[in-house]
This record gives C-alpha cells, structure tokens and sequence, in this order.
C-alpha cells in the first residue's frame, strides 16, 4: 500500500488541531473550575449535575418558606400575647365595674375603657404578616378573616392552618379555633333574660354551693323583684 505525502500531511494536521481542541477544553476547565462546561463534556454527569441544581433550588424555596413561617409564627406570637394583656384588661374593668360606690357616669367610662380595647382586640385578630396575608386567616379567604357586623363579629375565613411549604410550620393560624370558639356562659349553662324581662339583672358564671345537690341535669334559675330586690 503506497502511502502519498499528502496524506501524511492531512494526519498532522488533523493530529494537531485535536491537540488544540483539547488544550484549549483544559485552559476552559481550568479557568472556570469545572470538570463539565457543557452537556457534551459528559452527559451523564451533566444529567446529574441538573437534578442536583433542581434539588438545592428546591431546598432554597423551602428555606425562604421557613424563614416567612417563622417570623410568621413569631408576630402571631406576640399578637396573641398583645391579645392576652388587652383580655385581662377587659377583665379588671368588669371586676372593677363592681365597686358599689361607683355612680353610672363612672361605669360608662369604664364601658367606654373596655370598647377601646375591644377594638383594640379586633384589629389584632386581623393582623398581617409581612407579606400582607392575616395571620389569623385559616386556610385562607377574601379580605379580613374577622368582620365587625351589626350582629356581632364573624369569621369570614375558612378555620385551620395552612402552610406553605412542606415544612411543619404553618404559615396561617385558625382563627376560628382562637378568637371564636367560646363556651358558651361558662361551658355548663348560660343565662339569659326571659321574654317579658324589663327589668336588670347581673350574673357570675357560678358556683357549686352544694355539690351533692350537683346532679347534671338540666335546669333554669328563676328571678323575682320584689321591692325593687332581684332574688
């Protein structure tokens, strides 16, 4: 087989430009610091280093999820500590109220007291966080969770707790469950004024007196005035 000197010089030159393409994938590698540039450089290794970036993606999303549910948790925190003083302020209000030497000019300034911190309450139940999404708000629904209507106040928001991340943490508190579930009087039994009743009357939520006399079932307190004494 015959061998021409052109040929051999094709060979060279093709030798060479390899060594070039192969110097210069090395001076890349070396100025960026990485084994793979691109895909082509090695596939399956590629195809790893993708799913890795998706992974540490996915692990920064729940990250800054985490930090938003706990600065979360901490406002509603010390909403619900803010809720707890005004509460117990409402409470020496009506212990006080029951100063027998108080006139109806100074219960009203009381009542007037408790109003502000009644509002004072319902402005804390809506609270948002940083975001602007209502701590309060459950799993979510339109505008404020709490609505001050002439009925009373309502929570427009559906109860739980939602979070959005795949964390533990939630990220929304029930409302419902923390502001509206009340027992009812003092979880036994309720007063309440009869039909025909126009006269006034105060109550305590109860004492047991007798407590063989404690049977559990129903019952109703009657109250009579005679000679403008409740009894």
């Amino acid at each position: 087989m015959r061998i021409a000197t052109a040929n051999q010089y094709d060979v060279s030159v093709e030798q060479l430009l390899r060594r070039q393409t192969d110097v210069a994938t090395q001076q890349e590698k070396i100025a960026s610091g990485l084994r793979v540039n691109r895909p082509s450089d090695d596939p399956a290794a590629a195809g790893a280093a993708e799913r890795d970036r998706v992974r540490i993606n996915r692990i920064a999303v729940d990250q800054r999820a985490l930090e938003q549910q706990r600065a979360a948790i901490s406002t509603a925190e010390s909403a619900l500590g803010e809720a707890s003083e005004l509460a117990r302020g409402i409470r020496e209000q009506v212990l006080t109220a029951g100063n027998a030497g108080y006139s109806a000019r100074d219960r009203t300034t009381l009542a007037n007291q408790m109003r502000a911190f009644r509002d004072q309450l319902f402005a804390l139940a809506n609270r948002a966080d940083s975001q602007g999404v209502p701590l309060f708000g459950g799993l979510g629904g339109s505008g404020s969770p709490f609505a001050d209507l002439p009925a009373g106040v309502q929570y427009q928001a559906n109860g739980g707790q939602r979070s959005p991340s795949n964390t533990a943490l939630p990220g929304t508190m029930d409302g419902a469950a923390i502001f509206m579930d009340v027992p009812d009087g003092n979880g036994s039994f309720k007063v309440t004024l009869g039909a025909l009743n126009g006269g006034t009357v105060w109550t305590s939520t109860g004492d047991v007196l007798n407590a063989s006399a404690l049977t559990g079932h129903d019952y109703s307190i009657q109250f009579s005035v005679a000679a403008g004494v409740t009894t």
